[in-house]
């Protein structure tokens, strides 16, 4: 496990912190199917007790609010 500033450049958080107590078979769920699907990942404390998930290999999506069409104005 590493913290935020130890994380490698590229990942990004996949998920919000789970609580190591509480909700540790929701973060094994999580970790088991990225290790399934081959997904490069890190596990990031946040703070004590809480850890969230990482990954690396996003694909940006286009802003969908961003016009790509040109306007012609009538004369």
């Amino acid at each position: 496990m590493i913290t935020v500033q130890e994380a490698p450049e590229g990942f990004r958080p996949l998920t919000a912190t789970f609580h190591v107590g509480t909700e540790y078979r929701m973060l094994k769920n999580v970790v088991a199917d990225l290790e399934r699907g081959k997904v490069e990942f890190v596990l990031v404390e946040e703070s004590r007790g809480h850890v969230s998930v990482w990954r690396a290999g996003w694909i940006e999506m286009p802003d969908q609010t961003i016009s790509v069409v040109k306007v012609k104005a009538r004369a």
